[in-house]
């Protein structure tokens, strides 16, 4: 039974295989013929990249970990002792990548030696991997995809703006004086401008800024919470009476979107109406500012083609703060004004420059208003992320 077995599966394959005699000898080459190996001491004639990675050190402990994220339009140059020096900027992951190429001569480093790389931060932010400049020796090696390679790679860089507290009284500098505690419990001194305005350089933690005016040396406290970005606060006023620091689990738009997409911002949802917000995975218009804007997750919000954006309900609403950006480093400065009202009331007033580098944290403490009015001056989109908002 068994050889009657074989023969049969024989009889069976001889069959299924008959074509097989009809294959032209060409293309019946041996398996190198269809997979052949690298000749390894020729020269490919690509390129590849060599990248300086930056990102924002949120934590500020000077190691790329968990948390921290990509820096967009961050400045590396690239030079040499033979070679004039080029500046590329960060991309929308973090890479500013420069080009290698043992072939191509427009390629960025097409000779082989010794290069440095300088990490160029933005006004107002540190380094704080202490690497901002680094080296990396090329050399040439026929046959790998740029037919160079650096013997060693770059390390991540990071960059986290000064901390500041920032803000406006609605008296001037004769009539008022400023106290600001520490989180450690020391008083620092404030200056204040002729127009009530005053900035003060910041540590983490919670801070208390005391406003005492006039001969009766009425005070006014307002507390904010310093953490990874620079506060600007709203106008402290007297008659304040806002010492309690208002706390609202941030809105952070990751849960409107289900693919990496564009929409609008549905009336209803966080039990208020929207106007103009638009909500937008970082990544979708690779604009420098929505990703340095983002705080959590990965959606940001934005005002619609630039117009004014609302938010407003008839059962009033507070509004704790939020973490604002530009999206375009084009539009670097651009003022971003906010309006509240409580009924017919205009109740709050205030201002700030924006970045595209990253964001500052505007304390807005604004309580139990009805209407809520962002805009820009010349009308560029403001990236929001983690806005402090809370349905009454």
């Amino acid at each position: 039974m068994q050889s009657l077995h074989s023969e049969s599966s024989s009889l069976v394959l001889s069959a299924t295989f008959w074509w097989l005699m009809f294959i032209p000898a060409a293309l019946a080459g041996s398996d190198a013929e269809y997979y052949p190996l690298n000749a390894w001491q020729a020269f490919n004639g690509g390129e590849m990249n060599a990248s300086a990675f930056v990102f924002r050190d949120l934590n500020t402990n000077g190691i790329y970990d968990v948390g921290d994220r990509p820096m967009a339009n961050a400045a590396v140059v690239m030079s040499s002792s033979s070679h004039p020096s080029i500046t590329q900027r960060t991309n929308i992951s973090g890479f500013a990548n420069f080009t290698t190429s043992g072939s191509q001569r427009d390629a960025n480093i097409v000779e082989p030696g010794r290069y440095d790389f300088r990490a160029v931060p933005p006004p107002g932010w540190d380094i704080t991997t202490g690497n901002a400049t680094q080296s990396a020796t090329f050399e040439i090696l026929r046959g790998a995809p740029g037919d160079m390679i650096a013997t060693s790679t770059l390390e991540p860089v990071g960059l986290s703006p000064k901390l500041y507290i920032q803000g406006t009284t609605d008296a001037s500098a004769e009539r008022v004086k400023l106290l600001a505690t520490a989180p450690d419990g020391k008083q620092v001194p404030v200056a204040v401008d002729e127009g009530g305005g005053f900035r003060i350089p910041a540590s983490r933690g919670l801070w208390s800024i005391e406003l005492v005016q006039g001969p009766m040396q009425t005070k006014v406290e307002r507390l904010v919470e310093v953490g990874s970005s620079p506060v600007v606060l709203s106008r402290v006023a007297s008659g304040d009476r806002r010492a309690m620091e208002l706390h609202a689990e941030p809105v952070s738009f990751d849960d409107l979107l289900l693919v990496e997409s564009v929409g609008k911002i549905a009336s209803g949802y966080e039990q208020v109406s929207w106007r103009n917000w638009v909500v937008a995975h970082n990544r979708v218009y690779s604009g420098e500012g929505y990703i340095n804007g983002t705080m959590s997750g990965e959606y940001v919000a934005y005002n619609g083609s630039g117009h004014p954006a609302v938010i407003e309900s008839a059962a009033s609403f507070d509004f704790a703060g939020g973490y604002f950006s530009v999206a375009w480093s084009d539009a670097e400065g651009e003022t971003l004004r906010l309006l509240a009202w409580r009924g017919e009331e205009l109740v709050h007033q205030d201002e700030l420059a924006l970045s595209a580098m990253g964001p500052v944290y505007f304390a807005a403490d604004y309580r139990d208003i009805t209407r809520l009015e962002l805009s820009t001056e010349h009308f560029w989109q403001f990236v929001g992320d983690d806005l402090g908002l809370t349905a009454r």
